[in-house]
């Protein structure tokens, strides 16, 4: 499998590039360009490299006495299974806001795509527990604001119509 590639094509639209919200829109989007390409979706899935893989029923394992797997050596499937696997991480790599996430500062380079994947979707989930959290917090200092401001306004109108009484 030939990976010569222009790093152009590459790139997604930048609303599709991942960012702090948008991972459902992400995820969408690098499934829909490794479709395109032919590459197998189970790079995103399988965290070890398979020790075979088989292009026409896209499965990431072969048997040894699976026919399919006949006429075309295991080297050459592993070659193949390698190479997409670097384009999809490529894919991914490319597509990743470096604002939101830096993965420079991971040492990725000996990574899966289905590993730099699985990472990414569990930083996802981290930023989304993250935000449901601060929000709690924001609702609960909202209610004890409103809380306070409600018996700071019966305060003064106690005292004003305490005033008005003594008159």
């Amino acid at each position: 499998m030939t990976t010569d590639v222009a790093i152009s094509t590459l790139f997604l639209p930048e609303r599709l590039q991942l960012g702090p919200n948008n991972w459902l829109e992400f995820k969408f989007a690098i499934e829909t360009v490794l479709r395109a390409r032919d590459i197998p979706l189970a790079h995103l899935t399988v965290l070890e490299r398979p020790l075979l893989y088989d292009p026409r029923t896209k499965n990431p394992r072969v048997s040894a006495s699976d026919g399919a797997s006949r006429g075309q050596g295991h080297e050459d499937l592993n070659e193949r299974w390698t190479a997409e696997d670097e384009l999809c991480k490529a894919i991914i790599m490319l597509n990743v806001r470096p604002g939101h996430v830096r993965l420079g500062e991971y040492e990725h380079e000996q990574w899966t795509a289905g590993e730099l994947w699985d990472a990414l979707m569990s930083l996802d989930a981290q930023i989304r527990e993250d935000e449901e959290r601060k929000g709690t917090q924001l609702r609960r200092a909202c209610s004890v604001l409103l809380g306070m401001m409600f018996a700071l306004t019966v305060l003064v109108l106690y005292s004003v119509g305490w005033t008005r009484c003594e008159l």
